[in-house]
Parts: C-alpha cells; sequence; structure tokens
C-alpha cells in the first residue's frame, strides 16, 4: 500500500482493481466454461442459471487465493470469499448476459483489464511511485487481488483485528 498513498492514486485503485478482476473473471470464463444447453418450457431460465453457476479457471483462480488468504489470516480468508465470490458471480453473470457467446466476453474482458491497467499506470505516475508488479512480481501477484479491498475495508471500520494484526499491535 506504499505505493497507494497519494488520494487520486488511492481512488483509482479502488475503483479500478474489482473493475480488473471482474474482467479477469469474465475472461476466464470465457475461455474456460464449458457451453450449457438446456430444453423445455423452463429452458431459458435454466440455462442461464447453470451458465452462471458452471465451473471454470476463474472460479478455481479465485478458490486457491482464498484459501491462501485463509491460510494467512481466517478473518481474510472470510473476506476474500465473500469478495472473490460475489466479483465471481458477477462474471458469470456477464457471460449469461452476453447469451453465453465467449467472443463477446472476451471482448468486454481485455477492454476492462486495458482500461483497468491504463487507469492504474495513469496513478502510479501521478503519484510517482513504481506500480507492484516492477517492485516484486511474486509479492504482487499473491497480495493485489485483495490489498485494496482489504485496506477499504479496514479503512470503513471493518475487520479491525486485522487492521491490529497489519499495525502491529496484535
Amino acid at each position: 500500500m506504499s505505493s497507494h498513498t497519494e488520494a487520486v492514486n488511492y481512488a483509482i485503485h479502488a475503483a479500478a482493481v474489482p473493475v480488473l478482476k471482474v474482467s479477469i473473471l469474465l475472461l476466464l470464463a470465457a475461455l474456460t466454461a464449458r457451453p450449457v444447453t438446456t430444453s423445455g418450457a423452463a429452458a431459458p431460465a435454466r440455462q442461464w442459471l447453470r451458465t452462471v453457476l458452471a465451473v471454470d479457471a476463474g472460479l478455481v483462480a479465485s478458490t486457491a487465493f482464498v484459501a491462501y488468504y485463509a491460510a494467512l489470516e481466517p478473518a481474510v480468508g472470510a473476506f476474500a470469499a465473500a469478495l472473490f465470490g460475489t466479483e465471481w458471480l458477477a462474471a458469470r453473470g456477464l457471460l449469461a448476459a452476453a447469451g453465453g457467446r465467449p467472443g463477446v466476453a472476451v471482448a468486454v474482458g481485455v477492454a476492462g483489464i486495458a482500461a483497468t491497467q491504463v487507469a492504474m499506470v495513469a496513478g502510479h505516475v501521478w503519484e510517482g511511485a513504481p506500480q507492484a508488479i516492477v517492485a516484486g512480481p511474486a509479492a504482487a501477484v499473491a497480495a493485489a487481488p485483495l490489498c485494496m479491498q482489504l485496506d477499504v475495508a479496514m479503512a470503513a471500520g471493518w475487520l479491525p483485528r486485522v487492521a491490529a494484526i497489519l499495525a502491529g499491535g496484535a
């Protein structure tokens, strides 16, 4: 978070990180979800629900991140589970809204990734601080999916135990 101390950069990241994560999850869903087809009178509703809830690479990656964060601190894991679950469902809902057409979902996912990356690079230029990926790629991949959202939650007064641990008070 030391590269996100300037208000403009912080605000850009607070808005862009969730969009980036949903865009990545949408891209993974579009590329790895099996097409679902149903028939009968309730087919559209059933197909939409099955499209939303089908397992894909994004669900696997999200589950792995949640397990990692939960191993570090159970309260962070619970927060991550709620956050990643919501983002995964949002991505799957977007895929379903695209009629399950992977091409449309890929285009939307790539556009979301590109837009958020441009915004976040601009934020870092504004702040004059390097992006985390430059400072340490492995640490960035491990922390970036949750770091900003966790900081926003703690600033809002959620997760006081986690805030105390990070502040060195527990």
